[in-house]
């Protein structure tokens, strides 16, 4: 297995659970090895720190995978991918969150979202590009969705050495679809809208909006899809008014107050929040 040789020191992020290593901080490279490929990481003393996917592109050269020497195959990423959405679902996460969340998975660079009948993935970088096959495979096998939307258009790619990529890989859709989350009803739009196509890690913040807003006036700043202007609104807020810069996100936001019975009951305004 080729190996990356660390600097004398530099191994110490790497024992406290860090999974990057940067440019400045490997030696040598040993062995015949391609950008993409799995390397070995060891100490300037030998000491093995486990497995991670080379890019001689990126500043974070290194991003590790496993503490230990399992081949980072096809298998590898199905059982990490499997653990993760084992995780998810014990936590009764309903019918739109993230399945895998990059290094919090222990997947640096990939990002699996659910959103009811469809999946939304992002490569982030040069080695999750070169297995994307595997990933749709996996996708299709454990989550079984109507369509798989790749949102790979976010510029950290050209960091890597990579375009950025948007578009349907499998199945048909128009990215069009209906959720619930944090219990709020929202159209989405899978293929154009910011990040993979909602901000489904605010869903816990959602939630304890709603708990708070009973009787309050709110103020929803850069509302986008108006998830928290919607949350207050739900949970019994006396008035709740949105500012969003966007019209077409103003005009999702007007549709998802009529998907949650809160018409009326939030005053959307669409201006640029530093102006008023």
């Amino acid at each position: 297995m080729p190996s990356v040789i660390l600097k004398a020191g530099k191994e110490r992020r790497l024992i406290a659970g860090h999974p990057w290593i940067y440019a400045g901080e490997i030696d040598k490279i040993t062995g015949d090895v391609r950008d993409g490929d799995e390397v070995d990481i060891r100490d300037s003393k030998d000491r093995h720190h486990g497995r991670g996917l080379l890019n001689r592109k990126s500043q974070i050269t290194v991003r590790r995978f496993t503490t230990g020497k399992e081949e980072l195959d096809e298998a590898f990423f199905r059982g990490r991918v499997e653990a993760a959405l084992a995780y998810r679902r014990s936590l009764g996460c309903g019918d739109a969150y993230r399945v895998v969340f990059s290094e919090s998975d222990q997947l640096p660079g990939l990002i699996i979202d659910q959103y009811g009948d469809c999946v939304v993935f992002q490569a982030l970088t040069l080695g999750i590009e070169a297995r994307k096959p595997w990933v749709i495979r996996i996708i299709k096998d454990l989550l079984k969705p109507r369509a798989i939307i790749e949102r790979s258009d976010v510029h950290t790619r050209r960091l890597e050495g990579l375009e950025e990529a948007k578009g349907v890989v499998f199945g048909q859709t128009d990215g069009r679809v209906t959720v619930v989350c944090a219990g709020l009803r929202l159209k989405l739009d899978l293929l154009e809208d910011q990040k993979t196509g909602f901000f489904l890690d605010q869903s816990d913040n959602y939630r304890e909006v709603a708990a708070l807003a009973a009787g309050r006036r709110v103020l929803d700043c850069f509302s986008y899809h108006g998830g928290f202007a919607l949350a207050a609104a739900v949970g019994g807020a006396s008035r709740v008014e949105a500012v969003e810069i966007s019209e077409p996100a103003v005009s999702r936001a007007k549709r998802n107050a009529e998907l949650n019975d809160a018409v009326g009951k939030i005053e959307f305004n669409c201006a640029n929040a530093f102006d008023i």
